[in-house]
């Protein structure tokens, strides 16, 4: 015979911070925090006995943005754009500039969404297309936690 004792008792949970948490009076909330943060839990029980414990929440940030080192605008449908790949964590590209390799702008776009398609660069310059050659890239990008980063490279045109 198998036997299984099952207690039930009658508590409540409160969780601290609330902020970042999606239930601060469940057992097992989810938390959404953007920077590292002890959170503290107080069980009480139906007579007034408490418990309390802390849970320690370190974030490692690893942001989704992919910046590729090579394009052909030739036309044939495949990598015909410059342009930033971003995840979620993206909330907006706050600037965006190539230039030649004596330092001269050839393109800029400026505080535009991810994936925006009007917010890449198709290889030319006052309407005329470039000769094959490697560009400078400076991005700066915010994202939904209010970091700000800036990227930088080097973009090779390539036909």
């Amino acid at each position: 015979i198998d036997a299984q004792i099952i207690a039930s008792y009658d508590y409540s949970v409160q969780w601290t911070p609330t902020v970042t948490l999606d239930c601060p009076t469940c057992d097992a909330p989810r938390a959404f925090p953007f920077e590292n943060v002890v959170y503290e839990i107080k069980v009480t029980d139906a007579v007034g006995c408490e418990a309390l414990a802390a849970l320690k929440v370190s974030l490692v940030k690893n942001y989704e943005v992919f910046i590729p080192n090579a394009f052909s605008p030739n036309r044939d449908g495949i990598n015909d754009f410059f342009e930033i790949y971003c995840g979620k964590d993206v909330e907006a590209i706050r600037s965006f500039a190539v230039f030649n390799r004596w330092g001269a702008l050839v393109f800029e776009a400026n505080d535009f969404l991810p994936h925006d398609r009007n917010s890449r660069w198709d290889g030319n310059f006052k309407g005329e297309a470039l000769a094959p050659a490697v560009f400078v890239y400076l991005a700066k990008i915010r994202f939904i936690d209010g970091e700000e980063k800036v990227f930088s490279g080097d973009i090779s045109l390539i036909k």
